[in-house]
């Protein structure tokens, strides 16, 4: 079989959501009604990190000091490692970033991945602002950064796809991969709306069942929940 990856970062490979954990440290607490906005589906996330962004002040050196403490899945390296032995194309995309990917992953990946996520910018007042290269005026969810366009476009076109997520941002992206592992979120998501997953608990899990589905021409050895 050939394989091909799409992998979420927060939760997923970082063990907190990093949004979330610069939010928290540096924002106003008037964010949590931006968050609540987009939880209600008013709001797609691309607004809804914007104006949530807009209301932080912090430099980013604060913000690195930061990043330096959220810890990452302990097998994520050794996953990594695996998937380039194995030419296992693996892009992570998310909602979060450019710098808490760049600093998180900097620690623990040996090998450059294709990275697809949102743009930080700090001004010399504490000031952020954040862009979206990634982002799809197609994307139905309005998401900063369409986790199906990535699909689509940083994937090969004869692969079979593989999602590795938790959360909210990968529920759209669920519905068009040929294999979703999920937890938390996502899990809920799926078994709600009838998406075959394989629930994994960290990257040592996932390594096991991408073995097994490489090992079986059409991975009939995998039983979807």
């Amino acid at each position: 079989m050939y394989l091909a990856i799409i992998c979420d970062f927060d939760g997923t490979i970082a063990a907190a959501d990093t949004n979330r954990e610069i939010l928290e440290a540096f924002a106003d607490p008037a964010w949590l009604d931006v968050e609540n906005a987009w939880l209600r589906g008013e709001i797609g996330s691309r607004e809804c990190i914007q104006r949530q962004y807009a209301l932080v002040r912090a430099s980013r050196v604060q913000v690195e000091s930061l990043l330096d403490g959220i810890a990452v899945d302990p097998h994520f390296a050794a996953f990594v490692t695996f998937c380039s032995r194995r030419r296992i194309p693996l892009a992570v995309a998310s909602d979060g970033v450019d710098l808490s990917l760049s600093r998180i992953l900097g620690r623990v990946a040996n090998h450059q991945l294709p990275v697809f996520c949102n743009q930080i910018q700090f001004g010399q007042d504490g000031t952020v602002s954040i862009s979206f290269p990634n982002y799809a005026p197609t994307c139905t969810v309005s998401s900063g950064t369409c986790k199906c366009a990535v699909l689509q476009n940083a994937l090969p076109a004869n692969a079979r796809k593989l999602l590795i997520g938790d959360g909210v941002s990968d529920f759209c992206v669920a519905s068009k991969v040929d294999f979703v592992l999920a937890k938390d979120l996502l899990a809920d998501h799926c078994a709600r709306n009838g998406i075959a997953y394989m629930p994994y608990r960290d990257f040592a899990d996932v390594r096991e069942i991408v073995e097994r589905m490489l090992t079986s021409a059409d991975a009939a050895c995998i039983r979807p929940h």
